[in-house]
């Protein structure tokens, strides 16, 4: 297989297998950003078309599905037509504008699937936050790239010198051109390898659920759940594709400082303020269950810069019933020690 056709794995190809209009599988990010002090003429203009070259910078941005209407035997090909304007947006929010009109704006473009017929990633710059700020929001499919690459890439836009920039000069990989007809024998050749990369991991795996399991069998505390032992709540529903993007701000000193207190990580932390808001939230509309609510944790197993998605989950009692919140926080933390432990 020449390096113009690239498999996805089975894992990626799943994202784009389960999608629908209602229910997406890309994942976004906002971030809030302080324009220099004056603002050069035509800055946002010219980050809008830096942000249109991050193909140059990203190969896995340079590329679509070799078959956007069919997903028998997904791969990816480059997308030699591409064009800056159909992945980069760029709006002006209305004088003085509010984080409602960000919030809103963001909301709407976080519910749109994105087009299988184009490299499945988009930037939207929207200027005139109060204070000079303005907000980058990117969305990206799932099926190119997990949590833990995004980042990665994030943090490469970004550093700590004012002077420092992107060299978009540096050479890219040699990407041939893709050729439409591929041999039987090969695409089963490769069939085979990658179940018997799946089936080598069952042992291991069924070897973790069996512990889990016992544990959880037995009545112990604090342990990971069974699988689909959550209770039914008024969230389970079907959903429509609307969505209504929200933030908070949570100092992350002060959580840090909790978490070492009580043996937890940060996200420890964040999962027990969770459980509470949805504790809350359920008490007031006389609907919590008498036992836990449940979250899928994801947990990255990225060991390099490889792009597509190396990611598991655990899934995590979230104590609603639990009505102390330092307790809840320190019921997590030993569930995910302990689940942590056991891969």
């Amino acid at each position: 297989m020449t390096a113009a056709f690239e498999k996805l794995s089975f894992q990626d190809a799943a994202f784009l297998r389960m999608e629908s209009a209602q229910r997406p599988f890309h994942v976004g990010g906002l971030m809030l950003l302080t324009a220099p002090d004056p603002i050069p003429r035509g800055y946002f203009r010219k980050l809008a078309r830096h942000c249109g070259r991050l193909n140059r910078l990203w190969p896995i941005f340079d590329k679509k599905l070799a078959d956007p209407d069919s997903l028998r035997h997904p791969a990816w090909v480059p997308a030699l037509d591409y064009d800056p304007d159909h992945h980069v947006h760029h709006y002006a929010l209305p004088s003085a504008g509010r984080m409602e009109d960000l919030l809103r704006l963001i909301s709407r473009a976080h519910e749109r699937v994105l087009d299988r017929h184009r490299p499945l990633w988009e930037i939207h710059l929207i200027e005139g936050l109060p204070g000079g700020r303005f907000a980058l929001y990117c969305k990206v499919h799932h099926a190119l790239v997990d949590g833990v690459g995004a980042l990665r890439m994030l943090d490469a836009l970004f550093s700590s010198s004012p002077d420092a920039g992107i060299d978009f000069r540096a050479a890219r990989p040699h990407v041939q051109k893709h050729h439409a007809r591929h041999g039987a024998l090969r695409q089963l050749g490769t069939l085979r390898s990658e179940l018997k990369k799946h089936y080598a991991a069952l042992p291991q795996m069924s070897e973790l659920l069996t512990g889990m399991s016992v544990d959880a069998l037995l009545g112990k505390r604090d342990v990971p759940p069974l699988p689909f032992t959550a209770p039914r709540t008024l969230f389970n529903t079907d959903v429509d594709k609307r969505r209504q993007v929200v933030i908070s701000d949570l100092p992350l000193g002060a959580m840090r400082k909790l978490g070492e207190r009580y043996g937890a990580t940060v996200n420890d932390v964040l999962l027990a303020i969770c459980g509470g808001a949805l504790r809350s939230y359920l008490r007031s509309q006389d609907a919590l269950p008498g036992i836990s609510l449940e979250a899928g944790v994801p947990i990255s197993f990225k060991a390099s810069q490889s792009a597509g998605n190396q990611v598991g989950f655990i899934i995590c009692p979230l104590f609603t019933e639990e009505s102390r919140p330092l307790t809840r926080l320190k019921r997590i933390a030993r569930v995910m020690q302990k689940a942590k432990g056991n891969m």
